[in-house]
Order: C-alpha cells, then sequence, then structure tokens
C-alpha cells in the first residue's frame, strides 16, 4: 500500500527550506492576555470528547494573524484578515483532534523507538548533529521532549492515513504517462546554497522590514561587493546547513518547495535570486552548478512519478475525508459567540 505524508509531516529537510527552522512552536499552552481583569482562557471549540482551548489557538495562529494583517491597508481589512486566519488555523485543529480520534480507535500507537528512528531520518537527511537538532528546535521555542512529542503526532497522523485515506486514491497508468510526457522533457539539475533570516513569530511590520533589509544587504555584498555567498552563509544563515555555506547539494524539478524550485532553475552559476519569503523566513539562493541532461526514460521515472500524483490526489481525498468525518462527529465551535453546534 502506497503512503502519503500529509503536508504539516514533510521532513525537516522540507521545513528547513521553508523557513529555517522547525514548525510553529509546541510548548506547552500560554493563556491568552487577559482583557480588563477578566478570565484569561476558556474553550473556544469541542471535538466529541475532547477540547480546543482559546491559548492554544492564539498560539497557533498568532504569528500567521500579524502576518496577513501587515498586508491589509486599514483597520477593517485588518480585522478580516486576522478572522480568516484564526478560522482556518481552528479548522486546522479540529482535523488534528479527529485524526487523534481515529487514532485511538485504531489503536494506534507510536514507540519511542519509533520515534528515535523517525529522529535519526530527520539527522540524516539534513545533515544534523544532535545539538544543530536542539538549536533548531530551541529558535522556536520547542525543547527536544517538545519536538519528539510533534514527531510522534505526525507519525500517528500517517498511520491514520495510510489505513483511512490511501485505500480510496488510486493513479491510472494514463496519468502517469500523461504527466512524462508534459513535464519530463529533460532533466537538469542544479547545486544550491541559501542563506535565511527568520521572521521573529511575534514581529511588527518595522521588525519584518528589518529583517527583509537585513537580507537584502548581505545580497548586495554578494552581488555589488563581491564578497563569498559561502562564507557569509556561515556567518549569518539561520537556516539549512550553515556550517556547509548554506549548500543544499544538487536537486532537480519537484525535490523542493515551488518557491525555491522556481528561483534556482531562472538562476545561472554564480547568480543569486532576489530575496524569498516562504515559510516565515526570507531566503536568498546562489546556484553554484547547472547540469543539463537528456530526459529519462519512462521506465526509469515512471514509479516516481505515480508517487507524485498519488500524493497530490491523496491530499485532496485528505480534506473530503476530514470534511466527512467532522460531519459524523460532535464539533461545537465556540470562537465567536454562542456556541455552534455542527
Amino acid at each position: 500500500m502506497r503512503s502519503w505524508r500529509p503536508s504539516n509531516s514533510a521532513s525537516l529537510l522540507t521545513l528547513l527550506l521553508a523557513a529555517g527552522a522547525l514548525p510553529a512552536r509546541a510548548a506547552e499552552p500560554t493563556p491568552a492576555p487577559a482583557e480588563h481583569g477578566q478570565t484569561v482562557d476558556r474553550i473556544v471549540a469541542v471535538v466529541n470528547d475532547d477540547i480546543i482551548l482559546l491559548s492554544e489557538l492564539a498560539r497557533q495562529s498568532g504569528p500567521y494573524e500579524e502576518r496577513a494583517a501587515s498586508e491589509a491597508t486599514d483597520p477593517v481589512g485588518r480585522a478580516i484578515a486576522r478572522k480568516q486566519v484564526r478560522q482556518k488555523v481552528l479548522d486546522d485543529l479540529v482535523a488534528d483532534k479527529l485524526v487523534e480520534s481515529e487514532a485511538k480507535d485504531l489503536k494506534i500507537e507510536i514507540s519511542d523507538r519509533e520515534v528515535d528512528q523517525e529522529m535519526a531520518r530527520i539527522k540524516k537527511e539534513n545533515n544534523l548533529s544532535d545539538a544543530d537538532l536542539a538549536r533548531q528546535a530551541a529558535a522556536q521555542g520547542m525543547d527536544m521532549k517538545a519536538l519528539r512529542e510533534y514527531v510522534r503526532k505526525q507519525a500517528e497522523k500517517r498511520k491514520v492515513i495510510d489505513a483511512r485515506v490511501s485505500p480510496r486514491v488510486s493513479i491510472a497508468d494514463a496519468e502517469v504517462r500523461a504527466y512524462y510526457e508534459e513535464n519530463y522533457k529533460n532533466d537538469d539539475e542544479v547545486h544550491v546554497r541559501i542563506i535565511s533570516k527568520r521572521i521573529p513569530q511575534d514581529a511588527s511590520d518595522e521588525e519584518v522590514k528589518r529583517v527583509k533589509d537585513g537580507l537584502e544587504t548581505l545580497r548586495a555584498s554578494v552581488t555589488s561587493g563581491g564578497k563569498d555567498f559561502g562564507t557569509i552563509a556561515k556567518k549569518e544563515s539561520e537556516g539549512a546547513n550553515p556550517q556547509g555555506g548554506g549548500d543544499l547539494g544538487w536537486f532537480k524539478r519537484g525535490d523542493v518547495a515551488p518557491e525555491i524550485e522556481e528561483a534556482a532553475f531562472a538562476l545561472q552559476p554564480g547568480e543569486v535570486s532576489p530575496v524569498i519569503e516562504l515559510g516565515g523566513a526570507y531566503h536568498i539562493l546562489q546556484v553554484i552548478e547547472r547540469k543539463s541532461n537528456p530526459p529519462k526514460k519512462f521506465e526509469d521515472v515512471q514509479e516516481r512519478i505515480r508517487a507524485l500524483l498519488f500524493n497530490r490526489a491523496a491530499e485532496k481525498e485528505y480534506d473530503r475525508w476530514i470534511a466527512d468525518l467532522r460531519a459524523k462527529s460532535f464539533v461545537e465551535v465556540r470562537l465567536d459567540g454562542p456556541a455552534t453546534a455542527e
């Protein structure tokens, strides 16, 4: 049975490329700020026998609300942007609770040994020592205990999806062939370095601008000042492999986030990309080398293509499955005003 990894359970490499850090904070819930001396926390949703607290929602949605609000031009627009983001994050938290409930029904448990294996995989894939991993976690407010719990939950989620979602997805041979004809006209590769600067979770507009301007200055020191990209990465980067000068190695189309891919394949050796905003950080890339390769034979890549198409279809099927599961479950939303039972 083919397995699908949900987007928020990607390997640490994807997270590092996207944000120069680990997932959003997973520390113990912090109570929401008191308002006029009133109660600091309350229930915002009930999912079957579980609850979601306002403090949990605020901790998860806060950084994204700030970013969304900063793009609005007036108070009404900012309020609407915040509300939309808060609702989306709450929907995701509800989905997580539903998946946890399914895991209990399926009697799925993730052992410490499985967590150890997953942690080892993350370190190996990203060339990280224990100290590097701890540093990346700490930068996002996570200790190693919190990181292990995050990894455990994602492994649990994958097993639930393998049991409930994957059997509902199939990819026809014709789909695989059509994708090959459209996308495998060549098999080019690029060897890339990256410099990343994280945007603090609670950053003001001025702080965000300061981070971006700082990276623009570093970019100019390479493109106009003749400084070495790798040397700067070792000193300044908060992203992947700073000790190796930000070297990401070789990759092909489909290997990394679309934003990273688009920027990288637009560059010739020695060129530096514009500043890219992705996943709570700003990044610049430099292509070290390029390889122009003839297209691979269909027989050599058909399983890779099938896996890609399977993952895309499984994402959509996962959304449908969650919607069905939510409709069959007891979900009571108390985000704004009186409770709304579904």
